[in-house]
C-alpha cells in the first residue's frame, strides 16, 4: 500500500468510514494524505460542487462509504428522498471520480442478506433501491479500461456507537475493505460475490 497517495473517504463521520480512516492512519498514513469534509463542507448531492472538489483536489483513491440512511422510519417516511440522496451521491461521486483520473473507488453497500434483491421487496425498501443502483452504476464504470471501480457488500455490523450485538465487528470490515481496495484488479474480479464476513 503507498501510504502517500491521496485517498478521499466520503462518510468519514460514519461507522464505516470513521473505521476506515482510524485504519488508514493506523496503517501509516499521514493525516494531510487523507481528504475528509463534512456535509457542511461539500454536500455530495451538489453535482458541480463534488466536480469542483475532485478537480481541486485529485484523489488517487476513494471510499465511498456515505449514504443517506434512515431504517424503517426512513423507508416509510420519505422514501423519495431517500432514493434521491442516495442516487445523487453515488452518482456524483463516481462520476466526478472517473472524469478526474481517480485510479481506485470502493463503493459499499448492504449484502444480500439484508439487501432485497427481488423488484416486490425493493419496492419498500428505498436505500436497498438506491445501492442496488450504485452496484450497478459501480460495475458499469469498471467495466471501462482506466477506471477500477469495486464494490464490497457489508454484512450486519457491530461496533463503537452501534445498539446491536451481532454481526461482524467495523473494524475487521474497515481492515478487510483495505485489503481489498489493494488486491490487484484480477484478484477482486475472481472474488465474487463481493461479501466480506
Amino acid at each position: 500500500m503507498n501510504t502517500q497517495s491521496t485517498i478521499y473517504i466520503a462518510g468519514h463521520q460514519g461507522l464505516v468510514g470513521s473505521a476506515i480512516l482510524q485504519e488508514l492512519l493506523a496503517a501509516g498514513h499521514a493525516p494531510e494524505t487523507i481528504l475528509t469534509r463534512t456535509h457542511a463542507e461539500l454536500d455530495l448531492t451538489n453535482q458541480a460542487a463534488v466536480q469542483a472538489f475532485f478537480a481541486a483536489e485529485k484523489p488517487a483513491q476513494v471510499y465511498l462509504a456515505a449514504a443517506k440512511a434512515g431504517g424503517i422510519h426512513a423507508n416509510s417516511t420519505y422514501p423519495a428522498d431517500l432514493i434521491y440522496q442516495n442516487l445523487m451521491i453515488q452518482g456524483n461521486l463516481m462520476e466526478a471520480a472517473y472524469q478526474n483520473g481517480v485510479q481506485k473507488l470502493m463503493f459499499f453497500a448492504p449484502s444480500a442478506d439484508t439487501l432485497p434483491l427481488d423488484a416486490l421487496a425493493l419496492s419498500d425498501d428505498s436505500y436497498a433501491f438506491a445501492k442496488t443502483a450504485g452496484i450497478k452504476l459501480c460495475e458499469e464504470y469498471a467495466s471501462r479500461d482506466d477506471a477500477d471501480y469495486r464494490y464490497i457488500l457489508l454484512p450486519v455490523l457491530s461496533g463503537h456507537g452501534v445498539q446491536q450485538h451481532d454481526g461482524s465487528h467495523v473494524d475487521g470490515i474497515a481492515a478487510a475493505s483495505i485489503n481489498v481496495m489493494n488486491l490487484p484488479k484480477a484478484s477482486y474480479s475472481q472474488r465474487k460475490p463481493h461479501v466480506l464476513n
